[in-house]
Parts: structure tokens; sequence; C-alpha cells
């Protein structure tokens, strides 16, 4: 059974030099390039590690960890060297989408079918000739992370989104006149209270956070944007080698998901719109509450407040 040292030296003695340590049974190693091929070398090199792609794991790293499978626990994190922000996570699986489906259209010299499938939804595209990214546009409320396009220019617009998100954006340009007067209301009828900042002066402290359920043209606004309908979905998954099946019959690329989205009623459950005013005491988002903030959350993230209608 290694030590967390010990492991360290194991791949010191492979040429990885760049470690953080996340804790006393997870170690961080920081790669340049792509870190499915750190992984998979790594895993070839050292026979005992195992890969792990399950959902604990994918909550961890996009594309899964290795595992010592001596009982130790001790894990394995390969991580971007330079992008440690909180986006990263994000880019990083969207990236990987659009890598493995790539992969399959060179490894195949053709354009081939992409299918995004659960258990009960599918969202077909047929004769793919181009996937790319497009997230950091986003100019007039522009949701999508990548673009599909087929054999025919047809695009595709496609906002993903991983399986332990509880976000769909921060929503304080968009919702601080409406959050302003709701929130008025809310400590007026003794919904909620106001308190001072306990350590900094003039900020102010919401005891309990306040959720408003959202519209359906706010929903709309939120999840789909201007760009997704009305051919574009909106998919949750956190990408792993393991969710990409290649089905000859039909040249398709089979890429299981955990929810597909293409409709505005299909924004419900687990998945509904809920503004939150949470604290935040950087933030001077509300005119006249400093130290509060709105985002724009699915509907567990918003369970722990106070719900007040809109």
């Amino acid at each position: 059974m290694p030590s967390y040292e010990q492991a360290q030296k194991i791949l010191e003695g492979l040429g990885y030099k760049n470690f953080k340590r996340i804790s006393s049974r997870r170690i961080g190693v920081l790669v340049e390039g792509d870190r499915v091929e750190h992984l998979e070398r790594v895993l070839k090199e050292i026979p005992q590690l195992k890969y792990r792609g399950d959902e604990k794991a994918i909550r961890v790293s996009s594309v899964g960890v290795l595992e010592f499978q001596d009982g130790s626990g001790l894990w394995v994190i390969f991580k971007p060297a330079k992008r440690q922000g909180s986006r990263s996570a994000g880019i990083d699986n969207e990236n990987f989408l659009i890598n493995r489906i790539k992969d399959f259209m060179k490894s195949k010299a053709k354009n081939i079918n992409v299918l995004f499938r659960t258990k009960i939804k599918e969202y077909f595209i047929e004769q793919v000739k181009n996937v790319f990214s497009v997230g950091r546009n986003t100019k007039d409320r522009k949701k999508a992370d990548i673009v599909i396009v087929d054999h025919e220019g047809n695009r595709f617009p496609i906002s993903v989104k991983k399986v332990d998100a509880q976000y769909w954006e921060s929503a304080d340009r968009y919702y601080r006149d409406k959050a302003k007067n709701i929130l008025t209301k809310a400590i007026n009828d003794g919904k909620t209270k106001l308190f001072p900042h306990p350590k900094k002066n003039g900020i102010f402290v919401l005891k309990p956070e306040v959720a408003v359920a959202a519209t359906p043209k706010e929903k709309i606004d939120v999840v789909f944007g201007s760009d997704i309908l009305p051919n574009g979905a909106v998919i949750t998954q956190t990408f792993t080698n393991n969710v990409f099946h290649w089905n000859d019959k039909n040249d398709t690329l089979e890429i299981e998901c955990k929810h597909i989205i293409t409709k505005p009623n299909e924004v419900r459950g687990k998945y509904d719109v809920w503004f939150l005013i949470r604290n935040d005491s950087t933030r001077k988002s509300i005119p006249d509450f400093p130290g509060l903030r709105i985002v724009a959350t699915m509907t567990d993230r918003a369970s722990r407040a106070v719900k007040i209608k809109g």
C-alpha cells in the first residue's frame, strides 16, 4: 500500500514534476495538453492503477481518475496546468465532447451520424461535417457551448451541463430590477430578514435566502437564450470515454447522456429555473442591497431558500 509520497515518486519516475496536493488521498498532477492521453499513458505504465469513471470520480475530474487497486483509496487526478479557475471544469467537459466526436470523424474518415441518447429521449444529427466550441461568445444571450454542423451546413447549437451542475447562469444584470422589488416586499411581509454584516460595514446579510420561480419567458431566456431554439439542445453529461459507443451498422456515434432538453415544456422538475437571491459579500448586484446577488439555479439549489412569488 503506497503512501502519498511513494505514489508521487512513482509518478515522478514517469517524468511528472508538477503536483498539487488535493488531500492526503488525492494527488493532483498538473499537465499540459490532452489529459486523457496522460491518463491512458500512466494507466499503461503503472499496473497497480485502475481507471474510475463512475459518477463519484467524474465529479472530481471530467475525464475520470486513476485509483490504486490495493484498497488504499489513493487517487491520481489529472488537472490542466494553465487553467485552475472556476470555469475550467466546464470548459474541459465541452472540449472532451468536441475532441471525442472529432476523433471518431477522423478514424472513420467520413461524415458520421451523432446520436445523443438517454433512456427516454434521443437527439440525432445526421452526417456531421464539423464540430467546434462557441462557449466564449455570450453576446445577445447566446447559450451554446458547442455547435455541430451537418453535411448540408445546418448548425445545431448545444449547451452542455455537467451532471452535478446546479446553476443555469449568473442573473445579476438580467434580474436585478425585479429582484429589488421582490426582496423589498419579502422583507416587509416578514418572509425574510436583512441584517448588517458582522465584519463588513455597509454590507447586508439575508436570512433566509429567497428563491423565485421563473416565468415561462424567463425559462426560455435562461435555458435556451437566443440561439438554442428551434433545433438545438441542452445536454447534461459529464463526459468520459465510457459514454461513447460506435454503431457500425449505421455509422453512428452514440453518446449516453443523463438528460436532454429540446423544448421549453421539458424545463421542469430537477431542471426547473429559480432565481436565487443569496448572500455574497463581494457583490453589489441589487440596488440598495449591497452584499447580495442573483443566480438562476436548478431546483435542488433553491430548495434551501424561502419560496416567493414573482
